[in-house]
């Protein structure tokens, strides 16, 4: 290969690599919580953000789309900012039976989540491990922990008094 070509190639390579860059600035948002408001998963955009979970350089969101699904984000720390991730998860709160305890449940990444549809249950645990609730509109909670292993998952709701309401086995 001449010196020409071997030149012309490395600035082919340079442009491209601008051009991608360029790219990521433009779809990367200053904080995860703007980045989360682009989210559209099954078409549905979103509506309201439930939590954002630090993981280190990595971040996670629950949020609930505009026809009321519960779904997750993962928001990845670039260079420009924050950039949104693979989706996942996306189910009906509001289709869950009443008093069913922890249906609805979804994993996304190392992220366990889901809703729990009965109101005598406090807390939940995840093998072993207590997961964070959070207060929904109508009676509902979303539960969520970080769970680094694959599985298996129990799963239990458990009342003011301790006592295992629930269980699931996934």
């Amino acid at each position: 290969m001449t010196r020409n070509k071997i030149i012309a190639i490395g600035i082919c390579v340079i442009l491209t690599l601008a051009v991608i860059q360029v790219g990521i600035a433009f779809t990367s948002y200053s904080t995860a919580e703007e980045a989360v408001k682009y989210a559209i998963i099954d078409s549905q955009k979103y509506k309201q953000l439930v939590q954002i979970i630090d993981n280190g350089q990595l971040k996670y969101a629950l949020f609930i789309t505009e026809k009321n699904k519960v779904a997750a984000v993962s928001l990845n720390k670039t260079l420009f900012g924050w950039r949104l991730g693979s989706l996942s998860g996306i189910f009906d709160m509001y289709s869950i039976p009443k008093n069913s305890g922890l249906t609805g449940w979804a994993k996304h990444e190392t992220l366990l989540y889901g809703i729990i549809n009965d109101n005598r249950i406090d807390s939940v645990l995840v093998n072993g491990n207590s997961a964070k609730v959070i207060k929904l509109e109508n009676n509902l909670k979303l539960w969520y922990t970080i769970e680094p292993n694959h599985g298996p998952y129990d799963l239990l709701g458990i009342d003011r008094d301790k006592n295992v309401i629930h269980k699931i086995k996934m």
